[in-house]
């Protein structure tokens, strides 16, 4: 079965103009509209190539750290009395800033000052002490 075109009046082609021609309007103005918040400028300042509200250089501050952690362990007295010249014996190790858990991508530690003039920033430290007191 050979399928007819269907033939479209004066009328109904008017119609079809108009409804482009109000889209096309619309389309300009929001066109033109978003033209102006990209070309506004502000002389007095060098980056003056987009004033649009924008989330893009924005980080998730959220974190989660070990902060300082110290596993110790003293000897019984029993042992130390055996001894004879160490009455107490304690060995440990510390650490602090061992882990972290951050989505901040820059690697720099989230409770430092964002700051990076007059050196007031510093990379993100890990520590790690390990030690032995003895009383005699």
């Amino acid at each position: 079965m050979a399928s007819e075109k269907k033939r479209y009046s004066d009328e109904e082609l008017e119609e079809f103009r108009d409804i482009i021609n109000e889209k096309l309007k619309v389309a300009r103005a929001n066109y033109e509209e978003m033209m102006a918040q990209l070309n506004h400028s502000n002389s007095n300042d060098i980056n003056n190539y987009n004033y649009i509200p924008s989330t893009w250089s924005a980080d998730n501050g959220a974190y989660l750290r070990l902060k300082e952690i110290v596993l110790g362990y003293t000897l019984p007295k029993a042992w130390m009395n055996k001894s004879g010249f160490i009455s107490n014996l304690r060995i440990y190790v510390s650490g602090a800033d061992l882990w972290e858990k951050s989505y901040i991508t820059d690697g720099w530690d989230p409770e430092a000052t964002r700051k990076v003039e007059n050196k007031q920033r510093y990379p993100f430290n890990r520590t790690v002490t390990f030690g032995v007191n003895a009383i005699f």
